[in-house]
C-alpha cells in the first residue's frame, strides 16, 4: 500500500509507518510537507491513503483536504494531529475527511487505516457496479429499441406499474406524460381485438396464470400496428398474484413478410400446380427430405403424408426406366454433379406418366456432396403434341432431324428415313451406328463434325452443307439449317430441315468449268492473235504494197488481187473467231431473235427464202446450255447461208415439257459424206457443233444429200436444259460422284 503522508516532522512520519507495520500492514510512505510537493504528488497519482497532520507551516488541514478531494475525490483521507478539535474534527468529517487520530492516541491509526481503505473498495466497487448497471440499462434500453420489444409491469390492484422507454414507443405514448392508466391503454387497442383481449387478461388473473397474445394498436398517427406480449405472474410467499411482468413486441413487420411469404408460397404453389412441376430435396444415400404439395400429385402420392422412402418411391418408376434411372442417380453421386434425364412412372390415378427430373448438387464448405435439391415435371402432354408433331413433319417434303442439346438424334422424319434407308434407331444411334459416318460423304464428314461441334456449343442458328448418301448409292447435295429451341435460356433441341441443292451445285460446277474454259480459250485467243493474225495481217500489208507496184494490165494483176482479198476476209474472220473465244458466251437472252438476226448480220442475197418457226411456250434456258445452243446454231446457219447455195432456209425451235428441241434445214447441195463424217480439212465447224452438244448433255444429228439438202437437229432433256422455277414442286434429284 502507498501512502502520502503531508507532515514535517519526519519522526512522526516513521513512527506511523513503523506502527502500520507492526501490524501487519505493509506500507510505502512518501512524506511531504509543502503545498506544491503535496499537490505535485497528488497529481502523479499511485496512492492508496492520505496521511496529514491539521497544523503545518504554510498549508492548514482543512485547505489540504479541499486539494485532496480536487485532484482525487475518492482517495481515504485521515487527519492525524495534536492539535485538531472535536469541532474542527466534525467539520472535516463534513468536508469529506474518512476520519482522525490523535498523535497521543496512535494506536488508533490501525483500525482508522483499515476501515478507511475497506470503506474505499467497498465504494470502488459499488461504482463500479453502478456503472455496470448503467450500461447494462443503456444495453438494454439500446436493445429493446432495436428490437422495438417494451418491458412492463401491470397489478390488478394498483394499475401499470412500469413502462420502459420502449414500450411507451411501441404502444404510442408519450413518456412525458407519465404512466398511462390500464382503460386508456386499452382504448388504444384496436376495437376488433379487444374483447379478446379483455378475456384473456381475466382469465389470466383468475387463474394467476402466464398468457400470451397478439392484437393490433391504433396509433395517435393513424397507423395500425401488430403487437405480440408476453406476460408472466409473480406471487407472493402466501400464493397471492402481486402483478405481471412482461414484453410487447412491434411485429408489423414480421407480420407482412409472413404474409408476403405465404402469398409467394400461395404464388409457387399455384404455378408449380398450373405448370405440374414440383420441387424437391434429398440426401445422397438416404431418403428425400422435401417434397412440394405439387412433387407429390406428379408423381402420385399422398400429399398429407410425409415424403416417401427412396425404394418406395424408386418401385413407382416404369420397370424399363428403373435400371437407367439409378444409374444415372448413382453417376451423380458418384460425380457430386448436376443431372437431368427423363423417366415413366406409373401412377396410380392417372396411368403411365412421363416425367422429366433436373437436379442441382450442393456442396459443403469442404467441397463434399450435402444433398440434391431440384424440379420435376410432368411432360406427358408435351410428349403426347411432340409425337403429334412427329407425325406432321413426316409428311414435310425435306429432310427433318431433331437433335437434343447434346446432339444426340430424337426423331427423324420419314423422308429422311426413307432416303437414306436408315431405321429410326439407326438415327438414334441405338444400334451403335456412327450415323455421320454413314451418311455423309468422306470428304466431308471432319467438316461437319467441327461445325456441328462449334454450333452446338452456342444458341445461335447456322447453316452446313455436305454430301448425303442415298440408300441407292448415290451422294446428292444437301443445305441444312439448325435452328435451336431454346427454354430459360438453355438449348433443349436443335430442329434441322435439310434441302436438295443439288441441281445448285452443278450449276456452281457449269459455271466453275465454264470460266476455267474461258480462261483457255483467252489465253488460246491472246495466242492467235499475238501469233497468226499479227503474220497474217504483216504478210497482207507487204502484198499490198506489192500490188500497188504492179501494173494495171499485168496478166498477175488479178490473181494477185485476189489473193489479197482472200487474206482480208481471213483476217476479219480471224478477229471474228478470237472475239469468239473471248467472249463469256452468253449472247442475247432470247435465241430466236439472236439466231433469226444472222441473216441480216451475213448480208445474204434478199431473195432467200429464211422462215423462223417457235412451238411451244418459250421458257428460260440455263445460262451455260444456252450460250453452247447458240453457238451450235450460229455454226448451222452459217454454212447454210454461206456454203449450201439453198433457196430455202427454216430454223425451228420447239419447247416442250420433256425435251427441247433444235432443227435448221435447208435445200441446198448438201455436204458430202467424207466431210459430214470426218469434217473438212483444217476446219472444226461440224467437230465442235458435235463437242458442245455431248458436253451439255444434249443429242446432234446431221443429215445431209445432194438432193434433199442438209438437216441439223438437237435434242435436250427439259431437266438439263431448263431451269429450275422456284416454285416448281418435288425435289430435282441428279447424279453426283
Amino acid at each position: 500500500m502507498r501512502i502520502l503522508h503531508l507532515e514535517d516532522d519526519p519522526k512522526y512520519a516513521e513512527l506511523i509507518q513503523a506502527t502500520l507495520e507492526g501490524e501487519g500492514i505493509a506500507c510505502d510512505v512518501t512524506r511531504v510537507d509543502t503545498p506544491a510537493a503535496f499537490r505535485t504528488s497528488l497529481e502523479q497519482g499511485g496512492f492508496d491513503l492520505v496521511l496529514a497532520d491539521y497544523t503545518l507551516s504554510g498549508l492548514d488541514g482543512i485547505s489540504a483536504l479541499k486539494v485532496a478531494k480536487e485532484v482525487s475525490p475518492d482517495m481515504p483521507f485521515i487527519f492525524v494531529s495534536r492539535t485538531l478539535g472535536e469541532e474542527d474534527a466534525i467539520e472535516a468529517l463534513k468536508l469529506g475527511a474518512t476520519d482522525y487520530v490523535s498523535k497521543t492516541r496512535l494506536s488508533r491509526i490501525v483500525p482508522s487505516v483499515r476501515r478507511a481503505l475497506r470503506e474505499a473498495s467497498e465504494r470502488s466497487q459499488r461504482q463500479v457496479a453502478e456503472q455496470t448497471l448503467r450500461e447494462s440499462e443503456a444495453y438494454l434500453a439500446e436493445a429493446q429499441r432495436l428490437s422495438q420489444t417494451g418491458s412492463w409491469a401491470w397489478s390488478p390492484d394498483q394499475d401499470i406499474r412500469y413502462w420502459s422507454e420502449e414500450c411507451y414507443r411501441v404502444l404510442s405514448f408519450d413518456p412525458q406524460d407519465g404512466l398511462p392508466r390500464f382503460e386508456e391503454f386499452f382504448q388504444r387497442i384496436h376495437p376488433d381485438d379487444q374483447p379478446g383481449f379483455r378475456e384473456l387478461i381475466q382469465t389470466a388473473v383468475r387463474e394467476k396464470a402466464e398468457w400470451e397474445a397478439d392484437y393490433r394498436i391504433v396509433h395517435l398517427d393513424g397507423p395500425v400496428r401488430d403487437i405480440h406480449v408476453v406476460g408472466h405472474p409473480v406471487l407472493s410467499k402466501s400464493g397471492h398474484l402481486v402483478e405481471f411482468v412482461g414484453t410487447v413486441i412491434d411485429i408489423t413487420e414480421r407480420k407482412r413478410t409472413e404474409q408476403t411469404l405465404r402469398q409467394s408460397e400461395a404464388y409457387l404453389a399455384e404455378a408449380q400446380r398450373l405448370s405440374q412441376t414440383g420441387s424437391w430435396a434429398s440426401k445422397p444415400f438416404a431418403d428425400s427430405r422435401y417434397w412440394s404439395e405439387e412433387c407429390y400429385r406428379v408423381l402420385g402420392f399422398d400429399p398429407a403424408g410425409p415424403p416417401p422412402l427412396f425404394e418406395e418411391f424408386f418401385h413407382r418408376i416404369h420397370p424399363d426406366d428403373q435400371a437407367a434411372s439409378r444409374e444415372r442417380w448413382e453417376r451423380a453421386i458418384r460425380d457430386k454433379a448436376d443431372f437431368e434425364f427423363g423417366y415413366r412412372i406409373v401412377h396410380p390415378d392417372k396411368g403411365v406418366r412421363d416425367i422429366h427430373v433436373l437436379g442441382h448438387a450442393v456442396l459443403n464448405q469442404s467441397g463434399d456432396l450435402d444433398a440434391f435439391v431440384g424440379t420435376v415435371i410432368d411432360v406427358t402432354e408435351r410428349k403426347r403434341a411432340e409425337q403429334e408433331l412427329q407425325q406432321l413433319v413426316d409428311f414435310v417434303p425435306q429432310l427433318i432431324v431433331v437433335f437434343d442439346s447434346d446432339g444426340k438424334v430424337i426423331h427423324a422424319n420419314r423422308v429422311a428415313r426413307e432416303y437414306t434407308g436408315l431405321t429410326l434407331q439407326e438415327w438414334s444411334g441405338m444400334a451403335g451406328m456412327d450415323v455421320i459416318g454413314r451418311v455423309i460423304h468422306p470428304d466431308d464428314v471432319e467438316r461437319v463434325r467441327a461445325a456441328r461441334k462449334h454450333g452446338f456449343a452456342g444458341s445461335e442458328p447456322f447453316e452446313l452443307d455436305a454430301r448425303f448418301l442415298g440408300k441407292d448409292g448415290i451422294y446428292r447435295w444437301f443445305l441444312g439449317r439448325y435452328n435451336p429451341m431454346v427454354e430459360e435460356g438453355r438449348v433443349r433441341r436443335w430442329y434441322v430441315s435439310a434441302t436438295e441443292i443439288e441441281s445448285r451445285k452443278q450449276q456452281e460446277e457449269r459455271v466453275r468449268q465454264e470460266n476455267v474454259r474461258l480462261e483457255e480459250r483467252t489465253r488460246i485467243a491472246r495466242e492467235l492473235h499475238d501469233t497468226l493474225l499479227q503474220t497474217v495481217q504483216s504478210a497482207s500489208m507487204q502484198l499490198s504494197v506489192a500490188v500497188d507496184g504492179v501494173a494495171s494490165d499485168s496478166l498477175v494483176k488479178p490473181q494477185l488481187d485476189r489473193i489479197l482479198q482472200i487474206m482480208r476476209l481471213g483476217i476479219d474472220e480471224g478477229r471474228s473467231a478470237i472475239q469468239g473465244l473471248r467472249s463469256s458466251g452468253t449472247q442475247a437472252s432470247d435465241l430466236v431473235v439472236a439466231l433469226s438476226s444472222i441473216q441480216q448480220e451475213l448480208e445474204v442475197q434478199s431473195d432467200l427464202d429464211f422462215r423462223v418457226v417457235v412451238a411451244g411456250r418459250q421458257q428460260p434456258l440455263e445460262p451455260l446450255i444456252q450460250h453452247e445452243i447458240y453457238r451450235i446454231g450460229r455454226e448451222a446457219l452459217v454454212n447454210a447461208f454461206c456454203h449450201s447455195q439453198a433457196k430455202r432456209i427454216k430454223f425451228e425451235l420447239d419447247y416442250s415439257n420433256s425435251d427441247f428441241r433444235m432443227r435448221i434445214w435447208d435445200n441446198g447441195c448438201g455436204i458430202g459424206p467424207q466431210v459430214l463424217q470426218s469434217g473438212r480439212e483444217g476446219h472444226w465447224g461440224l467437230a465442235g457443233m458435235r463437242e458442245r452438244a455431248t458436253r451439255i448433255g444434249g443429242l446432234l444429228k446431221i443429215s445431209s444429200s445432194a438432193t434433199t439438202g442438209t438437216e441439223v437437229q438437237l435434242s435436250i432433256p427439259g431437266d438439263i436444259a431448263f431451269q429450275l422455277s422456284p416454285t416448281a414442286p418435288g425435289l430435282r434429284l441428279a447424279k453426283s460422284g
